[in-house]
């Protein structure tokens, strides 16, 4: 580990006659630099190379951005919405008002359909469950969605994005990283000589 902290701290070792660091920036598992003619990435905690060069005239950016797995945010918001539709009509609906109070009476008993009485009694029993299993069916749905939001908020990371043409982007993990210095290195790939035309930069 100590020869991979010594390149990425001493990039200028790496360069070509000729060649200039303009820019540095370090993450924590790796650097940035920007050289008068490539990009050079370190990555020595990675499983793959421990250095990567880019010509710089084929890298077109350099940019910093935080996201997680959108599947878990997807999942999280279609638990939270039906939670909240059944919670709330489980907490407004009554089902069991909607029988209304039932009374057989005591002739209903003398011509043989007392059972009716009995049926209404289970309606209006399921009826009054039915509220019951709406809203803790609604509060269930939405700790799930709760927990699967905690989940993309802890799998949500800072990437450091470099943008390569005819390639395939390079990602290396940008947690620590002020965006000012990602910044300073998106600026440093224009070609020397370039005009700022934003007067803020200047």
């Amino acid at each position: 580990m100590a020869g991979e902290q010594g390149w990425q701290a001493t990039p200028e070792a790496l360069c070509y006659a000729g060649e200039e660091i303009e820019e540095h920036v370090t993450t924590r598992e790796g650097a940035i630099s920007v050289t008068s003619h490539r990009v050079l990435v370190f990555t020595p905690d990675d499983e793959g190379s421990n250095f990567q060069p880019f010509e710089r005239p084929n890298v077109r950016s350099i940019s910093k951005s935080a996201g997680g797995a959108t599947r878990f945010l997807l999942t999280s918001a279609k638990w939270l919405l039906v939670g909240f539709v059944l919670a709330v009509a489980g907490w407004l609906l009554d089902f069991e008002g909607v029988l209304g109070p039932v009374s057989v009476g005591e002739s209903a008993g003398q011509v043989g359909v007392d059972w009716i009485g009995g049926l209404f009694s289970i309606f209006t029993t399921a009826f009054a469950l039915l509220d019951d299993l709406l809203l803790v069916g609604g509060v269930g749905a939405l700790v799930v969605g709760l927990a699967l939001l905690g989940w993309y908020w802890h799998t949500r990371a800072e990437t450091i994005r470099i943008e390569v043409a005819g390639e395939e982007a390079f990602e290396l993990p940008g947690a620590g990283v002020p965006d000012g210095a990602v910044e300073a290195l998106d600026r440093a790939l224009g070609p020397p000589g370039a005009v700022d035309s934003n007067p803020s930069n200047r």
